[in-house]
C-alpha cells in the first residue's frame, strides 16, 4: 500500500474511534448505593425487553439505577476488542433512557455460541474449544455477585432465565445473576473482601412467548408492570409531562443505530422485532418484604388472575416508621393553623405541588407521602386518613389561606433532629 495511503488511513481509523468516544455525558460520580441494579446481555437487549420500566423507574419514579452489560456487542469487532461503537450507543440510549449512572460494561466476550456451556467457555478467556467452561462460570458469577455487593442494590432486575427467545448469551447472563444473586448474600463467601449484601427484591423478565417461568424454578409472583402508557415524562422541560415511558424507550432504542433501531416489546402494540416477550411481564423470584399484592384484571382482551399490577417498588420505599410525619417530629399531628415545625398539614401545605426533591427523606418533607416525585391530592388522602381530624380538614381553604414558607430552609435543621429510629435511605 502506498505509505500516504496507510498513514491516511491509520488517521482517519483513529479519528474515527475518538468520535465514537467523543460523546460527553454529565454522569453522576461513581455511586457507592444505588436503588436498582439492572443487568442486560447485549447492547440493545435492555431497550426491547425492559425497555418501558427503564425511563419510568428513572424519570417518573426518580430512583437512583444502575445498568450493567455482560457484554459490548463485540462479536464483529476485531481482535476481540470492545465495539467501541455499541458501547456509545448504549451510554446514548441509557442517557435518553434517564439513567445518570454511566453504565457498566463487563466485557465478556459475545460470541453465537450454540450452548450455555460454549457461551461460558468462551467467557473464560475469549477463546472457543479450550473446555474451560466452569472457569468462565465462576467468572461471570462471581463478577456480578461482587457488583450485588459492591452497589448494594434493593431490587435486582434480570432478563429471562431462558434466554428471552433462547438466546444461550442471554441464558448465561441471566443463570449467571441467578447464582451470584445465592453468592452475594452468604457472608461465608468471600468476594472482594466486601460485604455480604441481598437486594430486598429480585425480578425476572418473563415471556408470553416461551410461557411463563422457567423449569425448576419458584416464583413469589407474577407482576404486569403498569404505568408505562401514562403521559408521565416531561421531555422538553416545560413542566408538562408529553411523553409515556415507552414513547421514551423507544427513543432510546433509537440510538442503537447499528443494531436497526429495534422497538420495545409490549402488549400494547404488535409487528415488533420481538413480538411476545412484553416489557410488561416480570416474575418475582425473591423477595425479603414480602409477596406483590395479588389481583384480576385485564389488559389489551387479556385476562390476568392472581397477578400483581404496579411497579417494583410495593413495600421497598415503605422508609418511614411514621411515613405522614411530614416535618419529622415524631407525631402526626395537626389542622394547617399551627406552625411548620409542629403541624404537619401545614408542613404538607408549603410542599404542595412541589416535585423535582433529590432524595425520598426531602420528598416526604415537602409533602410526597407516597414518593413519586410530587405533592398532590393523593397524598393529600394518605395524609387525612392518618389524622384524627382528617375529616374536617378542606385542601382547598387551606390552600387559598396559605402564607407559610417553603419547607427546604427547614430541611437540615430537621435532618439532624431525625428520630434515629427512622429507617431511610437514599434514593
Amino acid at each position: 500500500m502506498n505509505p500516504r495511503l496507510l498513514v491516511s488511513s491509520l488517521f482517519l481509523s483513529i479519528v474515527l474511534s475518538a468520535s465514537l468516544k467523543a460523546q460527553v455525558y454529565d454522569w453522576n460520580p461513581t455511586p457507592d448505593k444505588v436503588d436498582v441494579l439492572v443487568i442486560s446481555t447485549h447492547p440493545d437487549d435492555e431497550g426491547i425487553f425492559m425497555g418501558s420500566v427503564l425511563p419510568y423507574m428513572t424519570q417518573v419514579r426518580q430512583v437512583n439505577a444502575l445498568h450493567l452489560s455482560m457484554t459490548s456487542g463485540d462479536y464483529q469487532a476485531e481482535n476481540g476488542a470492545p465495539d467501541w461503537r455499541r458501547e456509545e450507543e448504549l451510554r446514548a440510549a441509557d442517557w435518553v433512557y434517564g439513567f445518570r449512572n454511566e453504565p457498566i460494561f463487563a466485557r465478556f466476550r459475545d460470541y453465537p455460541t450454540n450452548t450455555v456451556d460454549e457461551t461460558y467457555d468462551i467467557w473464560a478467556d475469549g477463546i472457543l474449544g479450550n473446555g474451560d467452561s466452569e472457569t468462565g462460570r465462576e467468572l461471570a458469577a462471581n463478577y456480578l455477585a461482587e457488583q450485588i455487593r459492591r452497589f448494594q442494590p434493593e431490587v435486582l432486575v434480570v432478563s429471562d432465565l431462558d434466554g428471552e427467545y433462547g438466546h444461550s448469551n442471554h441464558r448465561a447472563t441471566s443463570q449467571s445473576a441467578f447464582e451470584a444473586y445465592e453468592r452475594a448474600m452468604d457472608p461465608l463467601v468471600d468476594i472482594a473482601g466486601l460485604d455480604a449484601w441481598q437486594p430486598k427484591k429480585y425480578y425476572i423478565h418473563q415471556s408470553q412467548a416461551n410461557g411463563l417461568g422457567t423449569a425448576g424454578v419458584t416464583f413469589e409472583n407474577w407482576l404486569f408492570h403498569d404505568y408505562t402508557e401514562d403521559i408521565s415524562i416531561d421531555t422538553d422541560g416545560d413542566g408538562v409531562p408529553d411523553a409515556t415511558p415507552r414513547q421514551v424507550a423507544d427513543w432510546g432504542l433509537d440510538e442503537h443505530v447499528s443494531q436497526g433501531s429495534p422497538d420495545v416489546s409490549t402488549v400494547f402494540r404488535t409487528g415488533e422485532n420481538f413480538d411476545g416477550h412484553h416489557t410488561e411481564w416480570w416474575g418475582l423470584y425473591d423477595s425479603t418484604v414480602g409477596p406483590d399484592t395479588l389481583t384480576s384484571f385485564e389488559i389489551e382482551g387479556q385476562s390476568y388472575t392472581n397477578w400483581a399490577r404496579g411497579d417494583f417498588f410495593e413495600n421497598v420505599f415503605d422508609l418511614f416508621d411514621l411515613p405522614t410525619d411530614i416535618n419529622q417530629d415524631g407525631i402526626i399531628a395537626g389542622d394547617g393553623t399551627g406552625p411548620w415545625e409542629t403541624d404537619d398539614v401545614t408542613a404538607f401545605i408549603a410542599g404542595w405541588g412541589t416535585t423535582g426533591h433529590g432524595t425520598n427523606l426531602e420528598r416526604l418533607m415537602h409533602g410526597d407521602i407516597n414518593l413519586d416525585n410530587r405533592t398532590s391530592i393523593a397524598d393529600w388522602q394518605l395524609l387525612v386518613e392518618s389524622l384524627e381530624n382528617g375529616g374536617s380538614l378542606d385542601l382547598a381553604n387551606l390552600l387559598q389561606a396559605s402564607q407559610v414558607p417553603e419547607p427546604s430552609s427547614l430541611l437540615l435543621v430537621s435532618i439532624g433532629l431525625f428520630v434515629v429510629g427512622a429507617k431511610w435511605r437514599r434514593s
